[in-house]
């Protein structure tokens, strides 16, 4: 076990007996995770901890924790201890001096743009594909001229059975966690799979294409006229390219069982499952388990919010803790008979230091508003998208685009939601569990006919959420780290 502050060392006999003269820290538990720096050999470091499998030492780097692997695999597929006690070195260079890592020169994908991200993981996916069929036919081949070259640089030989086991189960796992990643930013795994070897060209040249894309959607039952809230919180959600990756990955059912008095995280799991499985002609989705999960009557949108925040971060599930990070909320009050903007939003972002959250929600408080007051307010929060661009800008900050507005029927106390078409930024899906209280309204509209729409049917914007990919990839890399070492029920966390 590692103690706090145990010091180490990477030897000079790794340089001497394997090749091996410095070694990277990651920014989470696997191979496959982005260099941050490295560690050269004979300089000394501090390990503060280690994962839950005992193949990680947990390290400190720039005010986080990163990861070093404890073993080094070589071409046989042996694993060697790569690191020694600080103090069996013969010349103990002071630790306060020579346990700062190197910054990485060689590793960019904390700064790539999220087209050059998934390029990067996609290129590593099927170089890892290629290892695993490798494996499959029980070789191992660094010729140039043959179709499979693997980087550990092993001379073409044929595997033995537990060796072509071990190289089968390293393959599998590291594939996994590529395509978890690319997951994430909204490649579809079929897609992924579906791309034979030799073609990711092509692949490549539509990933952003298929990152954008948009999410089945479901209207939902409101029989009580009280859940709208209720539903419109969903809808957003729903809708959320980084909120849907995390749940459906961690979250989901089949992958998690909430914990005692974890009501809140049911009450998702079993509306999450209705609306995927809900076909259009059937009906609509009922709100019934959300009711029972928040309570009956009528309610607050961004205090539903705060309390699905609240639960997730009190669980037992790390995961769901690290979900309940991923999102803030942000007030924005009317000051001074000015009308609320993104611009104030995201001042109060910067002020908070907020501006790396994942998911900002940002709660618009205006006292009184009228029908011209509120389609002024509503071209404010209109997003920032040309009618034929494939890309959404950023809407909020420097990085953050626009998710959902959910808007407010002061008259009648009902909320709507307009949820932005990943496939088509520039366009937006409209929302209404009473559709009678908006009778015309097109279910499908240019984000620029929002705040007309508005003007005509009484509505002020009240909630407005928006996500950066960019900013959920530690996040989303912590996440994938945790549900590696564990892959029991949220209970048993």
């Amino acid at each position: 076990d590692v103690s706090r502050d145990t010091w180490l060392v990477l030897p000079h006999s790794m340089e001497s007996e394997y090749g091996v003269d410095s070694w990277h820290v990651r920014a989470c538990p696997t191979r496959s995770a982005a260099t941050l720096g490295y560690y050269n050999c004979g300089q000394v470091f501090r390990a503060v901890g280690e994962t839950d499998d005992k193949r990680w030492y947990e390290v400190p780097f720039l005010g986080t924790v990163a990861y070093m692997c404890k073993v080094y695999v070589d071409i046989t597929g042996a694993e060697v201890e790569a690191f020694i006690p600080a103090h069996r070195r013969k010349s103990l260079v002071c630790p306060s001096k020579s346990s700062t890592p190197q910054l990485s020169t060689n590793s960019k994908f904390g700064q790539m743009t999220l087209q050059k991200k998934c390029s990067t993981l996609f290129a590593a996916l099927q170089e890892a594909r290629k290892e695993h069929q490798a494996a499959q036919m029980n070789y191992l081949r660094d010729d140039r001229t043959c179709r499979f070259c693997l980087p550990w640089g092993a001379s073409m030989r044929e595997l033995a059975g537990a060796e072509r086991d071990y190289h089968l189960v390293r393959t599998s796992m590291k594939i996994e966690d590529i395509m978890s990643q690319l997951d994430f930013f909204g490649v579809p795994t079929s897609d992924v799979l579906n791309v034979p070897l030799g073609c990711e060209a092509m692949f490549v040249a539509s990933l952003m294409k298929l990152s954008r894309k948009s999410f089945a959607h479901r209207d939902f039952s409101n029989p009580s006229s009280e859940t709208c809230w209720l539903s419109c919180l969903f809808q957003s959600l729903w809708h959320s390219v980084v909120f849907h990756a995390a749940f459906d990955e961690y979250l989901a059912p089949a992958k998690c069982t909430p914990g005692k008095g974890e009501k809140l995280l049911l009450a998702l799991q079993r509306t999450w499952a209705q609306y995927q499985e809900q076909p259009d002609e059937v009906g609509l989705v009922p709100s019934g388990h959300l009711a029972e999960g928040f309570g009956n009557g009528y309610g607050d949108m961004s205090e539903a919010l705060a309390s699905i925040q609240t639960e997730l971060s009190e669980s037992s599930h790390k995961a769901a803790v690290k979900i309940s990070e991923l999102i803030v909320v942000i007030p924005v009050p009317t000051l001074e008979e000015s009308l609320p903007t993104p611009a104030t939003a995201w001042k109060t972002v910067v002020e908070w230091e907020l501006q790396e959250a994942p998911l900002i929600a940002v709660d618009i408080s205006v006292p009184s508003v009228t029908r011209s007051s509120g389609r002024d307010l509503a071209k404010f929060w209109v997003p920032s998208v040309g009618s034929k661009s494939l890309s959404p800008l950023a809407d909020l900050g420097p990085g953050h685009s626009l998710v959902a507005v959910v808007c407010y029927m002061g008259a009648v106390q009902h909320y709507v939601t307009f949820c932005r078409r990943q496939r088509e930024p520039s366009k937006c899906l409209f929302f209404n569990d009473l559709p009678s209280l908006t009778t015309g309204a097109c279910k499908e509209l240019d984000w620029r006919e929002m705040p007309d729409m508005c003007y005509r049917y009484s509505l002020a914007p009240r909630l407005v959420l928006y996500e950066s990919l960019i900013a959920a990839e530690e996040k989303v890399l912590e996440l994938g780290a945790h549900s590696a070492s564990r892959r029991e029920g949220c209970g048993q966390m």
